[in-house]
């Protein structure tokens, strides 16, 4: 039993040193790790997704369940829901259609009645049915009502509210903008004075005030509806009549508290958007066109041009856990060579520490620059074969391992005697990366980036 509870704890070892969140690379106010980042090739620095220098546009809307394209005006007419297919109310997966056959009274023949077909929707995962719902089956498929929701006409209010607003802030940005060339024009000389008298007109849409909205009635404790008998009875409420929270968020304009009350909705459908760099205006993702493909015309991903530094084997602690040795590895993923420094980690002023973790000690690095050579994808096959548990560090503190496009080092850590808020058990380090790339001139320059490790385990 103890030989087993040793290869467990090896192997989780193995798992938890491969872990994404135990490296984390600075970008601006966050730390992320690199395979959760973007790079921009014009700016030469990383994007995080959720950044204000990144700006999301959607490309195409498609059906997610027939993965046929729409068009965007056809997508706003049909308020991003689809005509063809229905979704359970009860669980995510779209409704099937089902057909039944009725038998009915022949008026003109009574001894002769007719059967007559019909369609319900089911779903084929949790078994709900329009039939649950008491809803009448339709004679032809796909000609099932909506439910009709109460507060449209005060949604459609402030819609026109909201756009009115967007029309006049346009109109007055356009106005300026008109009012400063004509005074640089009147400046300058050489322009007609139809021309100005043209850029000086207002359409007056700046001037039209936008509808004025009543604001919604207010309700006193004594004007609300009491509550059903169902709360206040003995027997209580029965929970399996109850909707999740879940059922209810998915229905937001109904939010359905029993299951009687679940109606079906139209399947949503989805889009496929592209990400753009704001300062240099260069796109960093592109999908592609089609719905049913998943490939990228264009995934500017970070692990692709930043060097990827990993740890290489779990850190060996002294017995007061106050120094370890740590080995990280350092990868070139780019197909050229790549000049890499390891500087150590210089705290900013007006840095907001409290968004990054907390360094607990400063690691030893070495002094020296390396090269790194490009990466070679067929050589990397070959080299899985290799083992690399009995490799040793040069005087440097430099291990040579199979990979031609990655190198080990072999640093020291020393603990400044203070325990992170978290436990004594997450021990952070920061370094800072300094590499050379070539820009769109193809001319080589050097940027660098900060980087947080997790060495305990």
């Amino acid at each position: 039993m103890k030989g087993k509870d040793i290869t467990a704890k090896k192997r989780f070892e193995k798992c938890t040193l491969y872990d994404v969140e135990r490296v984390l690379y600075k970008n601006g106010s966050v730390a992320k790790p690199l395979c959760r980042l973007l790079y921009c090739r014009f700016c030469n620095d990383l994007r995080y997704y959720n950044s204000d220098l990144i700006q999301v546009e959607v490309d195409s809307h498609y059906c997610m369940h027939a993965l046929d394209n729409v068009p965007t005006t056809e997508a706003i007419m049909k308020k991003n829901r689809s005509r063809s297919y229905w979704q359970c109310p009860a669980c995510p997966s779209v409704l099937t259609q089902k057909q039944s056959w009725v038998i009915e009274e022949n008026p003109e023949k009574p001894e002769e009645p007719f059967q007559r077909k019909t369609h319900y929707m089911q779903c084929p995962f949790c078994h709900w049915s329009t039939r649950d719902l008491g809803i009448p089956d339709a004679p032809t498929a796909g000609s099932w009502p909506e439910k009709e929701n109460l507060n449209q006409s005060r949604i459609n209010e402030l819609y026109e509210y909201t756009k009115q607003l967007s029309l006049q802030q346009a109109s007055l940005s356009k106005s300026k903008a008109s009012r400063k060339i004509t005074k640089v024009a009147g400046k300058i000389g050489g322009f007609s004075p139809m021309l100005l008298n043209y850029s000086m007109r207002d359409d007056g849409s700046a001037k039209k005030k936008p509808i004025e909205l009543d604001n919604p009635k207010t309700r006193t404790l004594e004007e609300l509806d009491d509550l059903p008998e169902e709360y206040l009875s003995e027997d209580g409420l029965d929970f399996w009549k109850t909707t999740s929270l879940k059922q209810r968020f998915d229905q937001p304009e109904y939010q359905p508290e029993l299951t009687k009350d679940l109606y079906p909705r139209r399947l949503t459908m989805g889009v496929k958007r592209s990400l753009r760099c704001r300062q240099c205006d260069h796109n960093l993702l592109k999908p592609e066109f089609s719905p049913s493909s998943i490939k990228f015309k264009m995934h500017l991903i970070a692990t692709s041009f930043i060097p990827e530094i990993r740890l290489f084997k779990p850190s060996a602690f002294s017995t007061d856990s106050l120094s370890a040795n740590v080995f990280l590895t350092v990868t070139n993923p780019t197909h050229s060579p790549m000049n890499i420094i390891l500087l150590p980690f210089c705290e900013e002023e007006n840095e907001e520490s409290y968004r990054f973790p907390k360094i607990t000690g400063k690691i030893m690095l070495p002094a020296d620059s390396y090269e790194i050579p490009a990466k070679d994808t067929l050589l990397d096959y070959s080299c899985l074969t290799k083992t690399t548990e009995n490799l040793q560090p040069s005087e440097d503190g430099k291990i040579v391992l199979p990979q031609p496009n990655k190198i080990a080092f072999n640093c020291t850590y020393q603990s400044d005697g203070v325990e992170s808020s978290e436990g004594a058990a997450d021990k952070w380090v920061a370094l800072r990366i300094k590499h050379d790339t070539l820009d769109q001139k193809q001319q080589s320059i050097w940027i660098s980036h900060v980087v947080f490790i997790k060495i305990s385990s």
